[in-house]
């Protein structure tokens, strides 16, 4: 594990509240050989793709504690702490190349997830993916704190969480790949919530107000042909 930035002494309590990403394993549809978990954290999700697909795994994380934690899992080819907004592709992968590329929860705490997705297009194999979690800021609770209050609060978890640099609706999420020369392969919403009338009305509407009950997207894009 390479230890080139320093990092917090005590390790986050989100850390230690994530859980296994079965939603997103579930989209890689390409058996990888090899996968590159960006934010992989104390190594729960990483874990889980060598033991049910049987990838090798890299993992990126900022946290040197969070890393030190999915070491001892003993499963991960290579762990390598990393500030994206600082290096893009570190030294200790620059000549690796993934089949899959996950982001879990990660772009939307980058300062210009943009250009990170763009470099990391150098490290994904031709016919490889991309599988992302992105919060969708145009969520009902949102708009309407925004719009009828004037409230615009962080807070400790969820879609406006105060470590989110970065806020995406559906539209423009598919532009953040497409401007990498990505193509869209799915976008699903990962979990519905608001109000009872609302979610009445979009169920016998064909999901016409699909964008402001989705709390979170997930995303498969692959390579342009």
């Amino acid at each position: 594990m390479s230890d080139t930035i320093k990092t917090p002494t005590n390790l986050s309590s989100y850390y230690f509240s994530s859980h296994v990403r079965h939603d997103l394993i579930k989209l890689i549809s390409n058996k990888p050989d090899k996968v590159l978990e960006v934010g992989c954290g104390i190594g729960k999700t990483g874990k889980a793709i060598v033991e049910k697909i049987g990838s090798q795994v890299i993992g990126l994380d900022i946290s040197a504690e969070a890393l030190s934690i999915a070491q001892e899992e003993n499963c991960y080819e290579k762990l390598v702490i990393c500030d994206l907004d600082r290096t893009v592709i570190p030294e200790a992968i620059k000549n690796e190349s993934f089949d899959c590329i996950l982001y879990p929860d990660v772009l939307e705490h980058l300062t210009n997830p943009w250009e990170t997705i763009k470099s990391h297009m150098n490290l994904l194999n031709p016919d490889g993916i991309i599988i992302a979690s992105i919060p969708n800021i145009r969520h009902i609770y949102i708009i309407k704190e925004l719009v009828f209050k004037g409230d615009w609060s962080y807070q400790d978890m969820g879609i406006m969480d105060k470590t989110h640099l970065r806020f995406f609706t559906k539209k423009t999420m598919i532009a953040l790949f497409e401007e990498a020369g990505l193509e869209i392969t799915g976008i699903k919403p990962r979990s519905f919530s608001g109000y009872k009338l609302l979610k009445t009305i979009n169920r016998f509407t064909s999901n016409s107000l699909e964008e402001f009950l989705t709390t979170q997207y997930l995303i498969c894009a692959k390579k342009k042909v």
